[in-house]
């Protein structure tokens, strides 16, 4: 069985059940542990992959003097785009962050 998220057709009631728990995942670290016990659902996938890329990024930004608070905000905004879309049940890519998350194919209407 192919368990690509690519291939996994997409059901509305998987966003309309799971898209408070997508938002959740933006909030840091949370994001590794609803990617971890919501697995099943395309839209938390999709949406935890892009909180965990960010949150992964924001560690290292936290040592460049300076700089790094600026950087922290653009993570922050981010966040908070991601935080909006999911809450809205949107499968809307970041910028920077959203080519690394696969978005499966959505059924046709």
């Amino acid at each position: 069985m192919d368990t690509n998220p690519s291939s996994v057709p997409v059901k509305n009631d998987d966003v309309e059940k799971n898209k408070d728990v997508a938002a959740f995942s933006y909030v840091w670290v949370m994001s590794v542990i609803v990617y971890l016990v919501r697995r099943d659902s395309a839209f938390v996938r999709f949406h935890a992959t892009q909180a965990m890329i960010l949150f992964v990024l924001s560690i290292p930004i936290w040592f460049i003097p300076y700089i790094g608070r600026y950087l922290e905000l653009l993570i922050l905004a981010a966040a908070v785009l991601g935080f909006m879309a999911a809450a809205q049940g949107e499968w809307k890519k970041l910028p920077l962050v959203g080519r690394f998350s696969v978005k499966p194919l959505e059924p046709s209407l």
